[in-house]
């Protein structure tokens, strides 16, 4: 069970998304791979932030971003990896 509420989430299709470049992230001197899904979330006890968590192919969270907005973290997704906003699927979790 996670400990945040997904609220939305896509899966990266490399055939139309890929690293823009705008942005790496690294764990332990070494650049993540590309994720398989990104997943907008929220923490119960958070009342005002939301995270972009970036999920590997088990599931596992790879890194996650934090935004003051969901519209922001959706909007870092594009930036990094050129997702549309309607290309989001809502989650009812």
């Amino acid at each position: 069970m996670n400990k945040y509420k997904i609220l939305k989430r896509v899966k990266i299709d490399l055939a139309k998304h890929s690293k823009t470049g705008n942005t790496k992230h690294f764990k332990g001197g070494d650049e993540l791979e590309t994720p398989t899904e990104l997943i907008l979330g929220k923490y119960p006890k958070d009342s005002h932030g939301y995270y972009l968590f970036y999920m590997d192919s088990f599931g596992n969270e790879m890194t996650d971003t934090y935004h003051e907005s969901s519209i922001n973290a959706i909007k870092q997704a594009e930036f990094e990896f050129g997702i549309q906003q309607d290309e989001w699927n809502d989650v009812n979790e």
